[in-house]
């Protein structure tokens, strides 16, 4: 079938047209996704931040801390958290020691105890209480 000039030339625009509409829809659409993946990482990076200021929220109300005693002193006691962290408490004449539910002395505090200690309400800083484990 011959196709006649005068429509071989409108068919050659209109494919011409077509080829056009379909590469700009294809750069559109590139750029909408790239777009859309930087979005999804600045997502994640609001998601960390507001995940992270919770941790801290919650730390700074924590009021109790489990580890493991590393060091001890007449006025402080230094635990391994379980994140490998040490911690540095206070030991004061108000704090109290309890083992099994039965008070206790600062002399039954010994390296390599596991203890829960209960900060002060006060100072975070200090005992309130610590229980042997």
């Amino acid at each position: 079938m011959k196709i006649p000039r005068k429509q071989q030339g409108i068919i050659l625009s209109i494919a011409a047209a077509l080829v056009a509409l379909g590469i700009t829809a294809y750069g559109g659409y590139q750029r909408g996704y790239r777009h859309g993946q930087k979005d999804e990482a600045a997502k994640h990076v609001d998601s960390q931040a507001i995940d992270d200021a919770f941790k801290n929220a919650a730390n700074f109300f924590q009021r109790s801390s489990t580890g493991t005693i590393t060091k001890i002193s007449d006025k402080q006691l230094v635990i391994k958290l379980a994140t490998g962290k040490d911690q540095t408490i206070a030991l004061t004449d108000k704090t109290t020691y309890v083992r099994a539910a039965k008070k206790v002395t600062a002399k039954d505090l010994k390296k390599d105890q596991k203890v829960t200690i209960l900060l002060s309400e006060t100072d975070r800083t200090q005992a309130a209480r610590v229980t042997i484990k």
